[in-house]
């Protein structure tokens, strides 16, 4: 998807910059490491990431399962249909706003070490980028592509520290 992002823009003639205004994911790895050790139980913190994880996903699969007129014992599923599953588990998850919002509250809760690392401080550093975008003398819109999870947090970091008054800027989100 960042790839189609970045060729986009090469192709857009109103682009004449592309910023990649995330930090590496070895860096978010490293990071999220570290707060899981200094957690003093990194192996919970892993483990309380996956039951959430699950427990989002297994809800979700019944839910699709149920809405492709599937029996709920998937152990005599084809590939085909597995993957067809899959598909619309991913998007229902992008689609369904309140599961998402209670996917990521219930991380937050549970796992505050995973959205901090993954969430949080890329939120922080994505909207920092795009500040800075807009900062530039004579740049009057940008187009920030993000992972629909950053949408909230960096619209938030956006609101509350640049002054949209002084400029023709807007903070728009759309979803695929």
């Amino acid at each position: 998807e960042m790839l189609a992002a970045i060729r986009a823009a090469e192709e857009c003639p109103a682009c004449d910059t592309v910023v990649l205004g995330d930090r590496s994911s070895v860096t978010t790895i490293r990071r999220a490491a570290e707060l899981s050790w200094n957690s003093g139980d990194p192996l919970g913190v892993l483990t309380r990431l996956g039951d959430e994880n699950e427990k989002v996903i297994a809800e979700l699969r019944r839910r699709v399962r149920s809405d492709l007129a599937l029996d709920d014992d998937d152990k005599n599923d084809t590939t085909e249909q597995e993957a067809q599953v899959q598909i619309a588990v991913m998007e229902a998850l992008k689609d369904d706003s309140q599961v998402r919002e209670r996917l990521f509250r219930n991380l937050e809760q549970k796992v505050p070490e995973f959205t901090q690392a993954f969430v949080k401080e890329r939120d922080y550093i994505m909207s920092e980028s795009i500040r800075r975008e807009l900062g530039r003398p004579g740049v009057e819109q940008i187009v920030a592509v993000v992972g629909l999870a950053h949408v909230p947090g960096i619209k938030d970091n956006l609101e509350s520290n640049i002054d949209l008054s002084s400029s023709s800027g807007t903070i728009a989100a759309a979803q695929e």
